[in-house]
C-alpha cells in the first residue's frame, strides 16, 4: 500500500556549518522545519549528479495515488560511502524521510530511505541535520566520511595528489560591501536563483565546494582538476603573460609562482562569472583573487588562503581560508551533470 506515513514539526537550531559544506548547497527551497515520513513505490530513478532523483508512485489521504519528486545528495558522493546504484529499484517499496519543497508541489528532499530488505541507506550528505531515522534497521548504509581509510595511509606526494576539504576547520571574514552590491544582495531570490538552477560554478565559488580536486603539473602550467562541475583550472607558471591581453572567463585567467618550496602563490583576474558566492554576492569583471597553497611538514595537509578584492562590489579584501587533506588513491570521477529538472538540494 504506498500511503503518506507520519509529519512532524521540528523547532529550528541553528548549526555553525562548515564553509565548504554550507556553500555547496542551497537548502531554500526545502522546508527542513518539517520532517515527513511517506511509503511508495519507485517508478523510476535518475543517478546522474548533480543530485540523485527518483519518482515515487504515493497514495495520499484520499486514496488517491501521486507521483512524487524525490532528491538525494551526489551520486559521485554516495557511491564513496558504498550507496549504490541498485539499492533503488523500479518496483522496489520503500519508505522515506526527508523534508518537503516550499516552490514545487510534489517535491521532497529525502535525507535516508528504509529499503524493502530492512536497510536504511543515507541518501543525503552527512553532519547534524542527517541522522539515522529508523532504529530497527537491519542495518546502516552510507555512513562515515569518504576518503579517511586513504589519509590514514597517505605518503607524502607533494602538492601533485588529490585533496579533500577537511570539515570544520577554516571560514572567512565577513564581507564588507559597497551600497551597489548591497542593492543587489537585496534582491537575491533564495528559491530561484543560480544555484538552484543548476548553473556551473566560476571563480572563486568553484574552491568551497566539498569535492575531491586534484593538482596536476604539464609542462608549464599547473592544472588544478575540480570534480564538481568537471571545472578545469589552469595555473600559468610563466611570468611572461600579461592578464591585460587574456579573454574574460568563468574561471579567470591564472598566474601562479612558488614563494618558497611549499608554498604555491595563485593571482587570478579577468574573471566574467557574476557571482562572488552561492549567497547572492555580486562580483564584477575587475574582481582579482589571490590564492595560497601551503604544503604542512609532512606533505599530508594543505592550508588554503583566499583573499579576494573587487572595487566595484567590495569596500574590503575578502579573506577566507580552509584545510584540505592529501587523499591519494581517490580518482577525479566525471560529473556528468544533468540538471532537466533542477532537482538541486
Amino acid at each position: 500500500m504506498m500511503r503518506r506515513v507520519a509529519s512532524l514539526v521540528l523547532t529550528l537550531v541553528s548549526v555553525a556549518l562548515p564553509l565548504q559544506v554550507s556553500a555547496h548547497h542551497s537548502m531554500a527551497e526545502w522546508d527542513t522545519s518539517i520532517i515527513d515520513e511517506m511509503e511508495g513505490e519507485v517508478v523510476n530513478v535518475v543517478w546522474r549528479n548533480p543530485h540523485i532523483r527518483w519518482t515515487m508512485k504515493i497514495r495520499n489521504e484520499e486514496g488517491e495515488d501521486e507521483l512524487w519528486t524525490m532528491a538525494g545528495t551526489s551520486p559521485n558522493h554516495l557511491t564513496r560511502r558504498g550507496v549504490t546504484a541498485d539499492m533503488l529499484e523500479v518496483g522496489d517499496i520503500i519508505r522515506v524521510v526527508g523534508s518537503p519543497s516550499t516552490r514545487r508541489p510534489l517535491n521532497f528532499i529525502v535525507n535516508s530511505a528504509l529499503m524493502p530488505d530492512g536497510a536504511e541507506v543515507l541518501l543525503r550528505g552527512l553532519g547534524p541535520a542527517v541522522n539515522p531515522h529508523w532504529p530497527d534497521a537491519r542495518a546502516l548504509i552510507g555512513t562515515g566520511e569518504w576518503g579517511d581509510a586513504e589519509a590514514a595511509s597517505a605518503e607524502p606526494r607533494g602538492l601533485f595528489t588529490v585533496w579533500k576539504a577537511v570539515r570544520g576547520v577554516g571560514g572567512r571574514e565577513p564581507l564588507s560591501l559597497t551600497p551597489e552590491a548591497e542593492s543587489v544582495l537585496a534582491t537575491w531570490n533564495e528559491a530561484d536563483n543560480w544555484v538552484v538552477r543548476c548553473e556551473r560554478r566560476g571563480m572563486p565559488s568553484t574552491m568551497g565546494n566539498p569535492y575531491p580536486r586534484e593538482f596536476v603539473e604539464e609542462g608549464d602550467t599547473i592544472v588544478l582538476r575540480i570534480e564538481e562541475h568537471d571545472n578545469l583550472r589552469v595555473i600559468h607558471m610563466a611570468d611572461d603573460i600579461d592578464p591585460a591581453t587574456q579573454p574574460l572567463s568563468r574561471l579567470g585567467f591564472s598566474i601562479g609562482r612558488w614563494e618558497d618550496e611549499r608554498t604555491l602563490v595563485v593571482e587570478t583576474s579577468r574573471i566574467n562569472f557574476p557571482w562572488f558566492n552561492t549567497s547572492g554576492v555580486p562580483q564584477s569583471d575587475e574582481a582579482k583573487v589571490v590564492e595560497r597553497f601551503t604544503l604542512s611538514e609532512n606533505e599530508l595537509r594543505l592550508s588554503y588562503e583566499m583573499t579576494a578584492t573587487d572595487p566595484a562590489t567590495l569596500t574590503a579584501p575578502a579573506r577566507s581560508r580552509g584545510e584540505w587533506m592529501a587523499v591519494p588513491g581517490i580518482e577525479i570521477q566525471p560529473f556528468d551533470m544533468d540538471c532537466a529538472d533542477n532537482a538541486y538540494l
